[in-house]
């Protein structure tokens, strides 16, 4: 079995309310030019781009895009309040959300360049 295949296997396991078609663009995302690339697109996902990520998500998908407030770490949110980053699926237990549309400019702007999570 490879990789890709383990991973969405596991992703499945730990959500199975997780959209099928949402997981295989993000293993798409993780798994398509071998390692070396693969890790790149993960840092950059995960170092300040998630917000573009979650946008990416919410353009294709119709996701909703959700701050977590404790490390300002942009989600993507579907319909049955599964949330997903460029790691597949995110557990949001013990965390507080708030909507990218309730955030002002200014705080909108540091998230977009933000820290790593």
């Amino acid at each position: 079995m490879s990789e890709r295949a383990v991973w969405l296997e596991e992703q499945s396991k730990l959500c199975p309310e997780s959209r099928d078609d949402i997981m295989q663009f993000i293993a798409d995302l993780r798994f398509r030019n071998g390692m070396k690339e693969s890790r790149l697109i993960q840092n950059l996902c995960t170092a300040g781009c998630c917000y573009y990520f979650a946008c990416m998500l919410q353009d294709i998908f119709g996701l909703q895009p959700y701050v977590i407030y404790e490390s300002k770490h942009v989600v993507a949110l579907d319909t049955n309040d599964v949330a997903y980053d460029i790691n597949g699926v995110y557990d949001l237990q013990g965390y507080s959300l708030i909507s990218t549309e309730d955030l002002s400019e200014e705080s909108l702007n540091e998230i977009k360049c933000g820290s790593p999570y």
